[in-house]
């Protein structure tokens, strides 16, 4: 017998994985997202999301393309995946989502004439071009910055001509530095942080019930350990009572309680140090 059926569920209600579904809307990741999709309604440009491992940036991105009517928006992700990527190539990837035919990394000036061509199109059209660039911390050299600068500098009868929203650790902040003129074209910069301890417990109950679960599969008490242990960060929440359900299974334990929190965060967590 696994965990759902041990328990009743449609679906594990902690996975690690990014599912758009569970998405819960904390203070901070509510604040962020009303002032993205306000930046880029506006056609306001560049915007940047700063937060440490497992804050739900990657969540955000995929709750914000979701909430982009592709009639009304040309939108595209990037996840920057290796540090050695050319800034050409970069050009490329946004020119290609945005609609662009044979983007050439051999042919940077033509390419930009291209996508140039394509914004404007789309500016007729009446559709707001976005483009979200996930593990931007990733970027880290000053030739894929200049092509982002570049980007920012595109405007229309006073408007920017592309939203570029950027994702990624705090290190994105050293990115950023690499080229002083695009960090002067940030608009907005947001930091996510823990969730409040106060959160815990509809975070937990948010996912349960949308897996079909019933909330009372956690004792009470049990929501104040889960923040001790996992400070309000909502992948470490994930890791810990994914494995918290595991083992209540193994032992025969319909409820999550202090004893099973404390043995998961010993043995599955043990390798974060601090347990």
């Amino acid at each position: 017998m696994n965990v759902e059926e041990f328990f009743n569920l449609k679906e594990h209600p902690f996975k690690t994985t990014v599912d758009e579904r569970y998405y819960f809307s904390s203070m901070q990741h509510t604040n962020a997202f009303d002032k993205i999709k306000y930046l880029i309604d506006t056609m306001g440009g560049l915007s940047v999301l700063i937060g440490g491992a497992g804050m739900g940036k990657s969540m955000l991105a995929r709750r914000l393309i979701m909430n982009l009517n592709p009639d009304q928006y040309e939108f595209g992700l990037i996840i920057v995946i290796h540090t050695e990527i050319p800034g050409v190539w970069l050009l490329r990837q946004i020119a290609k989502l945005m609609g662009v035919e044979n983007a050439d990394e051999k042919d940077p000036i033509g390419t930009i004439s291209k996508l140039y061509a394509r914004l404007t199109e789309l500016h007729s059209q009446g559709k707001k071009p976005v483009i979200l660039i996930d593990e931007a911390n990733m970027l880290t050299k000053k030739d894929q910055m200049e092509e982002l600068r570049g980007l920012t500098n595109l405007e229309i009868n006073g408007q920017k001509m592309i939203n570029i929203v950027l994702l990624g650790i705090p290190e994105l902040e050293d990115s950023l530095r690499l080229d002083p003129a695009l960090a002067q074209r940030v608009t907005v910069k947001i930091t996510l942080g823990p969730m409040q301890q106060g959160e815990i417990r509809n975070y937990i109950e948010h996912r349960i019930k949308f897996a079909g679960g019933s909330p009372d599969m956690f004792d009470p008490d049990a929501y104040n350990i889960i923040y001790n242990i996992t400070k309000g960060i909502p992948r470490l929440i994930n890791t810990l009572c994914y494995n918290a359900l595991w083992q209540a299974k193994d032992a025969g334990m319909k409820k999550i309680d202090a004893n099973i929190l404390s043995d998961v965060a010993k043995s599955s967590l043990s390798h974060l140090g601090g347990f």
